[in-house]
């Protein structure tokens, strides 16, 4: 009586280890997949920060500055004449003559003068 008892335990004993080696192993593949999504995500993450920090540095930059300064906002440096071609098509044609630009100073007297 006792023997059975002592193989009903070996036996359930041993179940349930091997049931958990199964579960277990199940649960570190799962485990790997999500590893391997997440180190995906961190290399587009670190990606995108070396790109954004390259682009930081460029923004930073004198020339950048001033390429801005002169292409977006119309800046000039003293001494300089600032001077506007049109891109249309009448433009262009040659009974066509350009009006006169009046330029003031320097490029924010200007804007200055536009909006005070």
């Amino acid at each position: 009586m006792i023997q059975k008892i002592l193989r009903l335990l070996l036996f359930v004993g041993s179940f349930w280890v091997l049931w958990n080696l199964v579960f277990s192993t199940i649960d570190i593949w799962k485990r790997q997949d999500i590893l391997k999504e997440r180190q995906a995500e961190l290399k587009d993450a670190q990606d995108k920060n070396f790109n954004l920090k390259r682009r930081l540095e460029e923004v930073h930059s004198g020339e950048y500055i001033e390429k801005v300064a002169r292409d977006d906002l119309g800046l000039v440096k003293p001494g300089e004449t600032l001077i506007i071609v049109s891109s249309s098509t009448e433009a262009s044609s040659s009974a066509q003559t350009l009006p006169e630009i009046e330029i003031a100073g320097p490029g924010w007297a200007s804007w200055r003068k536009l909006f005070f």
